[in-house]
């Protein structure tokens, strides 16, 4: 380490993390911070959100809203924008990042990274990466149950063809079972350069704490602690070693007793 800044830093990051309303605070914090310990040893733990438009715990932790009992958060800004420093009574703290949920007019399923803006829904997928770009995002396809199939996996397959590595990302989830091959896209898109990554994607149930930070991604790549956003984003965008995927996806049984329990809260 040379200052505040360790030049080559171990990251663990959940690529893909939410917080609901129903979810206890206390828990989730708990879980998150445990769940990627147990990815492997880290300088820095991170997770990066992506909050569907009926969700704002980014802001609300941020501005105090969102609390609970032993619960500390310490928003730290930086010149590319806020994180927040998040532990649970001295647990390993785990840097939280903003970000968006979104679906295109297509049904896919879109993250964008390091933006709390809020992105119009419905757009066609190549609109909708350009709002994300415009608003300062970071655009990253997510995998998600039978989206990356028959038409929406041919527009996919565009948005590769026309995008070049470092400007669109992959993101896979702990919901595709673990005996699920790895989709041809992800496998294409990664040989042909764009960099893939992993996280967990909580469902919207109670209990669903649990799932945080157990399937995440890790890096290496530099850490300012004056500003932990823009070390992430220069992470993201160049500044990192390829990502690689650390702890495990759900097993064939679990992802489908999860997808029935979501299935069953909807009717």
């Amino acid at each position: 380490m040379t200052g505040s800044t360790i030049a080559a830093a171990k990251w663990i990051v959940d690529a893909h993390v939410h917080f609901y309303p129903r979810f206890n605070l206390a828990d989730w914090v708990g879980w998150l911070s445990r769940n990627l310990a147990s990815c492997g040893r880290a300088d820095v733990y991170a997770a990066l959100f992506a909050e569907r438009r009926d969700c704002h715990a980014f802001a609300e932790l941020a501005a105090g809203r969102l609390r609970a009992d032993g619960v500390t958060v310490e928003p730290v800004s930086g010149a590319g924008g806020v994180a927040l420093k998040i532990e649970r009574n001295g647990s390993d703290p785990v840097w939280l990042m903003p970000g968006r949920q979104l679906v295109t007019a297509e049904g896919i399923e879109m993250l964008a990274w390091l933006t709390d803006a809020e992105i119009p829904e419905r757009l066609p997928a190549e609109e909708t990466v350009s709002a994300i770009c415009g608003a300062g995002g970071i655009p990253v396809v997510n995998w998600a149950p039978g989206k990356w199939w028959f038409r929406r996996g041919a527009i996919i397959g565009r948005l590769l063809e026309r995008a070049s590595p470092g400007t669109l990302f992959l993101c896979d989830t702990a919901l595709r079972p673990n005996l699920w091959p790895e989709p041809v896209l992800m496998r294409s898109g990664s040989g042909r350069g764009f960099a893939v990554f992993a996280g967990t994607d909580p469902l919207p149930l109670r209990g669903e704490e649990r799932q945080a930070g157990r399937y995440a991604t890790g890096m290496t790549g530099e850490f300012t602690v004056a500003d932990p956003f823009g070390s992430m984003r220069r992470l993201l965008t160049g500044g990192a070693t390829s990502p690689g995927r650390a702890g495990y996806r759900n097993g064939v049984l679990e992802a489908a007793m999860r997808l029935g329990r979501l299935a069953a809260s909807r009717r």
